[in-house]
């Protein structure tokens, strides 16, 4: 057996809940929210350079507005799924539309 890549918990809201506010990261905010929302329907898994693998294809790095591509440039099939923006283009995909996949 290995050690798990990461372990996320079910809910964001479960993080905020256990720790005091100012201790929860949002970035492990954040994609705890991607895997809840794709995990569904989908394959989630850690990614190599990136931070999630989806259906085996599809490499996703979660982050805020100001995230680049420098970790997944020059791979195939790759988006950014960022916090903070209301509008994506390109590759660029906001978060919280990942919520709508349910």
């Amino acid at each position: 057996m290995d050690k798990p890549d990461r372990i996320y918990l079910g809910d964001p809201n479960l993080a905020c809940a256990l720790a005091a506010p100012e201790k929860t990261e949002i970035g492990t905010l954040r994609e705890t929210f991607f895997v809840r929302a794709v995990g569904v329907l989908h394959d989630v898994r850690a990614g190599q350079g990136a931070d999630f693998l989806v259906n085996g294809r599809f490499h996703f790095e979660v982050g805020g507005r100001n995230k680049g591509s420098g970790q997944i440039a020059g791979k195939k099939d790759t988006f950014l799924a960022l916090d903070e923006i209301p509008a994506g283009s390109g590759h660029r995909i906001p978060l919280w539309l990942f919520g709508c996949l349910n």
